[in-house]
């Protein structure tokens, strides 16, 4: 019984000692050839790089694996239509030196050869990279392709013909990166600029004393306008779960609300638009042009830059191409906050109103009338002494009757 537990514990410490060797054993050469790879380990062992299992077997495995990949029973005999594209040491003519980083997707080209690291979200090898290829997302290294690194992403596809010398480490999928956008075609951003001159001149034409308020409230204050325009875009959402806990506000919040803020968005672009087309103007002597020539003109400045962004980008200037995308991007951003902050100040273009109380319809600052000058009152009239009769006329006292006197105005015949 002692025997046999020593025996038992001589086969676990010798199975533990290999094991802890083959832990150990680390490639110390790899040498390409135009038909295999072949790494020297540290304790002298030949290993043979498997093209259908993507790792290093020993000689009898990957001659066995020849055999099944290829039909063949003598090891001597290995030849497909694969050997006729040269290995990629040999193929891959345009060099690239140094590291490449990018946000977007990165493709090797057939004939391209990195020397150094790739980083990405996607990356698609069909070339050669010498170092590490690491994606947030997808790897894929396609047939008679070569990555002699290590390949790092959440999802690594490997074609039959293709080589990963390295370790292939599978993280976790991180969700959405966003990537970096592209310029598009120069028709794109040409065919673009004239949607927008056509939505400047048909906003114009429906409401164009509005426009002309918030034209006004920009050059009053484009700083303040900026600073309004930053409130909005924080309310906007606080504002629509309000009006949606809410049961009166659930309408509003999906059939009004959403037309509201296009609406403001639309006014406040072309508010802008008119805006820089007033500055413009000058330079072309068309200051007393109409607003759709403002308009317009205001619209192709803006739209200046989204052209360079394309042209730049379609030409492969990456340098140039990145500057006007920041460019373009700042200032649409910024003439947007400024256009919705002026829609919002102005209370979307409506007519001023007077701040105070009125007097007969006229604002409280303009001059009033004086006021009427009543007039005296009539003075109070003293009352009337009272009427005296007159005294009768005095009666003449009689006259004695005589026969011979007469009265001197008597007349002697009346007798």
């Amino acid at each position: 019984m002692r025997r046999l537990l020593l025996i038992m514990m001589l086969v676990f410490m010798a199975a533990a000692t290999l094991a802890q060797v083959d832990q150990d054993r680390r490639f110390v050469k790899i040498t390409h050839t135009s038909d295999k790879t072949i790494a020297v380990d540290s304790l002298g062992q030949e290993w043979y790089y498997d093209n259908e299992t993507g790792e290093f077997v020993t000689p009898e495995e990957y001659r066995d694996s020849s055999r099944r990949q290829y039909g063949h029973d003598d090891e001597n005999d290995i030849s497909s239509e694969d050997d006729l594209v040269l290995p990629p040491e040999t193929r891959c003519t345009v060099v690239h030196v140094g590291d490449i980083i990018e946000l977007g997707e990165v493709v090797v080209g057939f004939d391209e050869r990195i020397e150094g690291s790739v980083s990405a979200k996607n990356v698609i090898v069909k070339g050669l990279v010498t170092e590490n290829v690491v994606a947030l997302g997808t790897v894929t290294v396609e047939n008679h392709a070569e990555v002699r690194g290590d390949v790092i992403a959440s999802e690594i596809n490997k074609e039959p013909g293709g080589r990963i010398l390295g370790r292939k480490k599978i993280i976790p999928d991180v969700g959405f990166v966003p990537s970096v956008p592209s310029g598009g075609t120069v028709f794109e951003a040409l065919l673009l600029t004239g949607f927008f001159a056509f939505i400047c001149v048909i906003t114009i034409a429906l409401v164009p004393n509005r426009l002309n308020r918030i034209v006004a409230r920009v050059e009053q204050g484009a700083v303040s306008s900026f600073f309004w325009g930053i409130l909005v875009w924080f309310c906007v959402l606080p504002l629509f779960v309000l009006l949606i806990i809410t049961i009166v506000g659930i309408p509003i919040a999906i059939l009004v609300y959403p037309f509201v803020l296009i609406a403001a968005i639309v006014l406040g672009y072309v508010a802008v638009a008119l805006f820089i087309g007033g500055k413009v103007s000058p330079y072309f002597n068309w200051q007393d042009k109409s607003m759709y020539i403002k308009g317009l003109l205001g619209v192709c400045a803006i739209a200046a830059l989204r052209v360079l962004w394309s042209v730049f980008d379609t030409v492969g200037a990456t340098g140039l191409d990145n500057f006007f995308m920041v460019i373009y991007i700042v200032v649409v951003s910024i003439a947007i906050t400024i256009g919705i902050g002026a829609v919002v100040a102005s209370k979307f273009g409506a007519s001023p109103k007077p701040a105070g109380p009125t007097y007969m319809g006229m604002p409280p600052d303009a001059p009033r009338p004086a006021p009427p000058v009543k007039p005296p009152p009539p003075p109070k009239s003293e009352p009337a002494p009272p009427m005296v009769e007159a005294p009768p006329p005095p009666v003449p006292p009689p006259v004695p009757k005589s026969g011979n006197a007469t009265d001197e105005g008597e007349n002697p015949s009346n007798k």
